[in-house]
């Protein structure tokens, strides 16, 4: 693709030609994967990419962008037609059951779009506004196409800051409650396998451990480690 895009990107730019790109993700395409097996995956990012390029004109480049991602690449389109092309995407999906076997599915897509009459300088910068763009769109609910434009860029920026001062939070709580049962257990001998305890069920709530905590192997493992 990067072959592709610079070429494009070149001719677009020289000539002052519009040139659009969609990045797209399946929407909950982990939980498919876990629930049906690998297979059925494949499966349905194949027939994700037949829907697509049913959709698409020949002169469009549509490809595999990486694990369940795709990005297409769309010469002499503005912002508006990309929009366009996009919401007819996300409808036919909507529509689309996918069947094997005695499995019978159905998907949703998230979308972003970037254009050239934003004033993007490079390739790459055309590539990541357009991912921003679909960033936004699987945090603010999946299953919509989101343009790239100043505003949702703030979006973005307030939506990062957010997750961010949510995992600060979370280490700070965890933090709290280590403090609290040195705190409570400094003068006993056996302190240590009750802050091991709280410590263990504090990674199996917030998910850092997975494990059976009434294992006992697990458990000794897990002390052996800490201890």
């Amino acid at each position: 693709m990067q072959d592709q895009l610079d070429r494009l990107f070149s001719e677009s730019t020289r000539y002052g030609q519009n040139l659009c790109c969609l990045m797209i993700d399946l929407d909950n395409f982990k939980h498919v994967n876990d629930t049906y097996g690998h297979p059925f995956g494949d499966f349905v990012l194949k027939k994700t990419a037949e829907v697509i390029k049913e959709c698409i004109r020949k002169t469009d480049i549509a490809i595999r962008y990486g694990g369940e991602e795709f990005a297409i690449l769309l010469p002499h389109t503005d912002f508006e037609h990309s929009a366009v092309l996009a919401q007819r995407i996300l409808a036919q999906i909507r529509k689309t059951v996918y069947i094997q076997g005695n499995i019978k599915h159905t998907m949703t897509l998230s979308m972003g779009t970037a254009s050239l009459d934003i004033g993007v300088k490079t390739a790459h910068e055309f590539i990541s506004r357009a991912d921003q763009a679909l960033y936004v769109a699987k945090k603010t609910g999946k299953d919509k196409v989101v343009g790239w434009s100043e505003e949702k860029n703030r979006q973005l920026t307030a939506l990062l800051q957010k997750e961010n001062s949510a995992k600060f939070q979370k280490n700070n709580d965890t933090l709290t409650v280590i403090e609290k049962v040195f705190d409570r257990n400094k003068t006993n001998y056996s302190f240590k396998y009750d802050l091991l305890s709280e410590i263990l069920q504090v990674g199996l709530d917030r998910g850092i451990l997975k494990g059976d905590q009434n294992d006992v192997s697990f458990k000794s493992t897990v002390y052996g480690l800490m201890v």
